[in-house]
C-alpha cells in the first residue's frame, strides 16, 4: 500500500474519531443518561469516550512513525538526487510498488524513449544480444545490459546504470552510475549511486529455509518487520560488494560499505 494510501486510511480513522467526539461533546452531554441507560452501565460510555481519543492519536503515531523511518532510510542511504522519484517512505514499500510506479512513468517519458508494451528504452542505451525485457521496466539514458541478462517484475535503470552479462535482475531500481558486473542476481531491492557489484554477487530476497519467510530489517537496534515475503537490499551510494558475495534478505548497507568476496551479510540471524 502506497505511503498516499496509508495517510488516507489514517485521516479517515482520526476525522471519524473526532468527529463523534465531537458530536458527543456538543449534544451527548445532554443525552449521557440515555447513553449509560443505553450501556447499561457509566463504565462503557467512558470506555467508548476513551475509545474515541484512543484511536486517532494512534493513527497521527503511526503515520509520523512510518514517515520518520522513511525519510531517515532514503536520507541516510541515498544521498544523492537522482532521477527516481523516491518517495519518503520505506524502501520496502517503494520495492512494493515499483510496478505501478513504473507503469505510471513509462507513460509521461520524453520521445527519446522507445516504448513498446511497457518497455521504454532511452535511444542511447545498449542492450546485447539475448537479452530478455519484460514490462514494466526503464531503461534510461547511456544505460548498457550485457547479453543474455533477464530483466523481470518492474526494472528501474538510471542513467549510465550498467548490467553485464548473464545477469538477473528482478523488482529493483539501479540508480546512476551502478554497475553489476555478470553472473549477478539482484532481487527486489534499491542500489545507490556508483556502487559496484562484483561478479556473481547474490542480492537474496526470499528466506526458502524459514517458516516465517517474511523479510525483517534493523534500524538502530530495532527489528521492524516489512510484511514482505521478498525484499532484498538497500545498498547506499559508493558501495562495494566483492565476487560472490552473498547480502541476505533484509539487507542494509550504509554508503561506501565494502563487502569482501566471498563474504555472507547476514542481519537477521535466526
Amino acid at each position: 500500500m502506497k505511503l498516499k494510501k496509508r495517510k488516507i486510511k489514517y485521516a479517515t480513522i482520526f476525522f471519524i474519531c473526532w468527529f463523534a467526539l465531537l458530536v458527543f461533546l456538543v449534544d451527548g452531554v445532554l443525552k449521557f443518561q440515555t447513553l449509560v441507560d443505553y450501556f447499561g452501565s457509566y463504565v462503557w460510555v467512558e470506555v467508548s469516550l476513551l475509545l474515541l481519543v484512543i484511536l486517532p492519536t494512534l493513527a497521527v503515531y503511526k503515520l509520523t512513525k512510518e514517515r520518520k523511518i522513511g525519510i531517515y532510510m532514503i536520507e541516510s542511504y541515498i544521498t544523492r538526487p537522482t532521477v527516481f522519484p523516491m518517495e519518503a517512505e520505506e524502501p520496502w514499500r517503494i520495492v512494493e510498488n515499483l510496478c505501478e510506479n513504473i507503469t505510471h512513468l513509462v507513460e509521461i517519458l520524453d520521445d527519446e524513449f522507445d516504448v513498446k508494451e511497457g518497455v521504454a528504452i532511452h535511444q542511447s542505451a545498449i542492450i546485447g544480444h539475448n537479452v530478455t525485457i519484460k514490462a514494466p521496466a526503464i531503461i534510461s539514458a547511456n544505460c548498457f545490459v550485457g547479453s543474455n541478462s533477464y530483466l523481470r517484475g518492474g526494472v528501474f535503470l538510471a542513467p549510465g546504470a550498467k548490467v553485464g552479462i548473464s545477469c538477473e535482475v528482478k523488482t529493483s531500481v539501479l540508480l546512476e552510475g551502478c554497475a553489476i558486473a555478470h553472473f549477478n542476481f539482484v532481487g527486489d531491492s534499491i542500489i545507490g549511486h556508483d556502487v559496484n557489484i562484483e561478479a556473481g554477487a547474490i542480492l537474496c530476497n526470499h528466506y526458502n529455509e524459514r517458516e516465517d519467510d517474511t523479510v525483517y530489517v534493523h534500524v538502530d537496534g530495532q527489528r521492524i518487520s516489512t510484511g514482505l515475503h521478498k525484499f532484498g537490499s538497500l545498498v547506499g551510494d559508493g558501495c562495494r560488494i566483492g565476487a560472490n558475495a552473498v547480502l541476505s534478505p533484509g539487507t542494509l548497507l550504509m554508503p561506501k560499505t565494502i563487502v569482501r568476496r566471498l563474504e555472507l551479510i547476514e542481519q537477521d540471524p535466526l
